[in-house]
């Protein structure tokens, strides 16, 4: 199995509705979020999924991210912007945008990690 690996920092606030504690105010994070793109077979070149494609999905992503309130994005209507949330927000975002351009099944993205600090993360693969 390969596997390519794709990251990106951003800035944004959230705030945990229905938390008891400091998490139920508004706060930021600088985050990370990683996704990993997995398959079988490598094309005639030797190359999985071109890095620059997944950078591009990435990018625009994080792009409605950076310098946010996560709380008051449309991809976060009726959900709480926890860690493990958007670890699963996002790869239904990416997930969509590489199977529209790879357009086959022998790749896919396996996982995406959300990074709240350096040491504490969550992650979503289906």
């Amino acid at each position: 199995m390969y596997r390519v690996y794709v990251e990106k920092g951003f800035s944004s606030a959230h705030r945990l509705d229905g938390f008891v504690g400091g998490c139920e105010r508004i706060h930021g994070h600088n985050w990370v979020i990683r996704c990993v793109v997995a398959g079988k077979r490598l094309d005639e070149l030797g190359v999985l999924i071109d890095f620059k494609l997944v950078d591009d999905i990435l990018n625009s992503l994080v792009q409605q991210y950076d310098h946010s309130m996560l709380n008051e994005l449309s991809l976060f209507t009726g959900i709480n912007p926890t860690a493990e949330n958007i670890a699963r927000v996002s790869f239904d975002y990416i997930n969509s945008r590489i199977n529209k351009a790879e357009k086959t099944d022998d790749i896919y993205l396996e996982e995406v990690v959300i990074y709240e600090t350096q040491n504490m993360y969550a992650s979503y693969k289906p």
